[in-house]
């Protein structure tokens, strides 16, 4: 399950963490090397330089895109199509919730029947739950995950979604290097999140989510700090 759990009550709302802790050398997407997080200048290295009359740390991250909980922008898979610096915020900020169970799937493809008709999805941002975060950095989560037919690829797209979220590695079969679902969604304009977490604790509908993107030109992937806030 993923770590830095964050599950606040603001007044009558209730705020739910999706997103993964990002640390030092932690295991990313295959083939991605491993982020590397130290301080440019340490709190004790500033104490000289600011005279001994504060001290501060600047941090350096060096992180490839497919890190933690990370936003796949349209530009992902088209160079003409919008980046993390030129989405609209209303493609990954503020958007209604829905979430899909599909803990009870049968095998790792996701087909369109298992999502059902479509019928509500315009205009949300619509999770999937396979509660596949309950293996993060295991081996299983890296081999063994869910992924997207490029029929429910095409049904998602079809239906109006806003973005789509998943607590598993990837929405394609990592085997296909066509990548029919991230051609079909990014191509359709709608963001896709990977790498979810505590979707569990979210109810099916009657919550906000939020994962702005940090605004870097030519990034096509990149970390976000996904939440809900569930209630008025």
């Amino acid at each position: 399950m993923g770590i830095g759990r964050w599950n606040a009550p603001v007044g009558d709302r209730r705020i739910v963490d999706l997103s993964h802790r990002i640390t030092d050398g932690m295991r990313g997407y295959p083939g991605i090397p491993a982020p590397a997080i130290s301080a440019f200048l340490t709190h004790e290295q500033s104490r000289a330089r600011y005279d001994g009359q504060c001290e501060l740390t600047f941090s350096h991250v060096d992180i490839v895109a497919g890190v933690g909980t990370y936003l796949d922008s349209p530009y992902h898979r088209d160079a003409t199509l919008p980046d993390h610096a030129t989405l609209p915020l209303d493609r990954s900020a503020d958007l209604a919730g829905l979430v899909l169970d599909l803990t009870r799937r049968s095998g790792r493809a996701i087909t369109p029947d298992a999502l059902g008709a479509g019928d509500g999805w315009r205009g949300h941002a619509v999770i999937l739950r396979t509660d596949m975060d309950a293996d993060w950095d295991t081996d299983r989560y890296w081999t063994e995950g869910p992924y997207l037919t490029a029929a429910a690829a095409t049904l998602l797209a079809t239906s109006g979604i806003a973005l789509l979220g998943v607590d598993f590695l990837n929405i394609d079969d990592t085997s296909d290097p066509k990548r029919p679902a991230h051609t079909t969604l990014l191509r359709a304009g709608v963001p896709i999140i990977e790498n979810l977490c505590h979707v569990g604790e979210l109810p099916k509908t009657d919550f906000r989510l939020h994962a702005a993107c940090v605004p870097l030109e030519r990034v096509a992937s990149f970390p976000v700090r996904a939440y809900a806030v569930i209630g008025s």
